[in-house]
């Protein structure tokens, strides 16, 4: 990437935080934006009746999954957590959930009003639309929601951001004055657009800036002729909205406009609390704090004294935070390296490998059941092209010779009689009684269906029950979704018959009690140099029949240590 251009073209002193108290923000605002939304897309959340927040046990349950170790205390102490609060409101405005917040009054004369049954919902278009977006437009929706989020009551004059440490102006009389025409928005991009050309790494002295502004850009907040909604506001002046004094909570003095400190009594606390409020909310910088220029007046200025830029935020105002980079290793793993969270990346690779750790570089470790899985569920997707189009290297050949082998497992079929196939989603508890066991997310193997169709159609669930002859798939209802439509439709495909040679070879499957047990038998059959396949979750030694001889050697090596008696699987 260039470097930006030498912060000196704005005259911006260069300071040593040393004996300054550092602030970074440690906390992942995407990862955790993310993660609240999937809890609250996987789970029914009805907010509170009077306070319109999310419920304590729920609260809890999501500030353990948020990256503030601080949260589940908060939300033990007081019932909610002001970082999740946060997320949870970024979550609403950017359309990914939705619920009430208007509430009713429940009866003539009451004060606050009651939010009764608020549910709250997850919005799957605005949030799929949000995802296929690359990183930088992403970053960009997220950014221009918090810059254009202000009125004349919220704002960095008056609103405690969640790195807030300094004291705010008093709210009283905010609707009235110059701020309810002020452009929030506008001074917010001069202040970034001053930070784009300084350099990462480098601290900066943040009354350097102020006096920069002063010098350059003095009415990039206030105007220097402002609108007044009446005669009785414009006669207090551009600054008659901003009041300081000894008393934390009622300050008396007018902050004079003929003051020569003036604008770094008003527009300079208004970019202090700048710093602290969208640039350090996006992890875009770090901050240095110090002793206020006047301990004894609120609220504070002067009290910051530095800040100093990284390589992110430089990347997203140039408009070249890249996608991410992904390598597949031979041992399984899936690399991913981001600049931000990946998650669009995380949301694809999920479907068949595990998360491992996130971190500047992602982990993931591909799973043969669970790409099995995958893969017979989405049929049309080639897992292995996918992989291949994705890494920056070429696919081990190992990992390709295992994923051609996996496509051929997920099309594989296992006959249970008295048993039945379940699909659908959002399964009622019951259904876990029936279960045998989980083919999927959205597919069950169970017991007794027609007995669980009676369940489902008493639970006004609607199901289908299909029975098969055994000739035949039958074909679900018009307009059902099923895995079972596929093979139907191949099936019905006429018939061309050409000519075929079917080459086969024979292979024996030995099920062992313990691990103890197959690892002895591999032992002795790679002794025999006789090759074997192996599946550690069923305890099973796959051989060619072929191999008969070597294989009984290896069984007599066991024998010296166990009874071995071989009983054939009945179909």
């Amino acid at each position: 990437m260039k470097k930006a251009a030498s912060a000196k073209s704005i005259n911006l002193e260069i300071i040593d935080p040393g004996g300054y108290e550092i602030v970074a923000n440690t906390l992942d605002l995407r990862k955790d934006l993310h993660t609240f939304t999937a809890y609250i897309r996987d789970r029914v959340v009805k907010r509170t009746f009077r306070e319109n927040i999310i419920p304590k046990d729920h609260a809890r349950r999501i500030a353990k999954l948020l990256s503030h170790p601080e949260g589940v205390n908060e939300v033990n102490a007081r019932g909610e957590s002001k970082w999740l609060n946060f997320i949870d409101n970024l979550a609403f405005n950017m359309g990914f959930t939705t619920y009430d917040t208007k509430g009713e009054y429940e009866r003539r004369g009451s004060s606050e009003p009651s939010f009764r049954d608020n549910y709250m919902d997850f919005v799957p278009e605005v949030y799929d639309r949000f995802m296929m977006k690359s990183l930088q437009k992403q970053e960009e929706t997220v950014f221009h929601l918090m810059v254009n989020d202000f009125d004349e009551c919220w704002n960095e004059f008056f609103q405690l951001s969640y790195w807030s440490r300094l004291t705010p102006f008093l709210r009283r009389g905010c609707a009235t004055g110059v701020l309810p025409f002020l452009e929030f928005d506008h001074a917010r991009m001069v202040l970034f657009n001053c930070l784009k050309s300084c350099e990462a790494g480098v601290w900066y002295s943040v009354s350097s800036l102020i006096r920069y502004l002063k010098k350059t850009h003095p009415y990039f907040l206030i105007p220097k002729s402002p609108k007044y909604k009446s005669n009785y506001d414009r006669k207090g002046g551009r600054y008659g909205n901003f009041k300081e004094g000894d008393n934390r909570w009622y300050g008396d003095d007018i902050i004079s406009e003929q003051s020569e400190d003036a604008f770094e009594r008003v527009e300079g606390r208004f970019v202090e609390r700048f710093f602290e409020y969208i640039p350090m909310t996006l992890g875009y910088l770090d901050l240095a704090y110090g002793e206020p220029l006047n301990p004894g007046v609120f609220p504070s200025y002067g009290a910051l004294k530095g800040f100093k830029v990284n390589d992110l935020f430089l990347k997203f105002m140039a408009k070249s935070i890249s996608e991410p980079r992904v390598t597949m290793l031979p041992n399984h793993e899936i690399h991913v390296e981001s600049d931000m969270f990946p998650s669009r990346m995380i949301e694809q690779l999920s479907g068949f490998a595990d998360l491992v750790s996130i971190d500047k570089i992602c982990i993931f470790a591909l799973k043969k059941q669970k790409a099995i899985e995958y893969m017979a569920e989405n049929d049309s997707i080639d897992l292995k092209a996918f992989l291949e189009k994705l890494s920056e290297t070429p696919l081990p050949a190992n990992i390709g010779t295992e994923l051609d082998e996996w496509a051929g497992h997920s099309d594989s079929f296992t006959l249970y009689r008295g048993f039945g196939l379940l699909e659908g989603t959002g399964f009622p508890d019951f259904v876990d009684d029936f279960t045998e066991k989980k083919l999927s997310k959205n597919i069950r193997l169970v017991r007794s269906p027609v007995k669980l169709h009676d369940e489902l159609e008493t639970a006004i669930q609607a199901p289908i029950l299909l029975s098969h002859p055994a000739e035949k798939i039958k074909p679900p209802p018009a307009g059902a979704a099923s895995v079972c439509i596929r093979k139907v439709k191949q099936q019905q495909k006429p018939a061309q018959k050409k000519p075929a040679v079917l080459k086969r070879k024979t292979s024996v499957t030995l099920f062992f009690e313990t691990t103890e047990m197959l690892d002895a038998f591999v032992k002795a059959m790679i002794e025999q140099q006789c090759p074997v396949e192996i599946d550690k979750t069923n305890r099973s030694a796959t051989y060619m029949a072929v191999n008969r001889e070597k294989t009984n050697a290896a069984l007599k090596n066991l024998k010296k240590t166990w009874r071995i008696k071989i009983e054939d699987i009945q179909p």
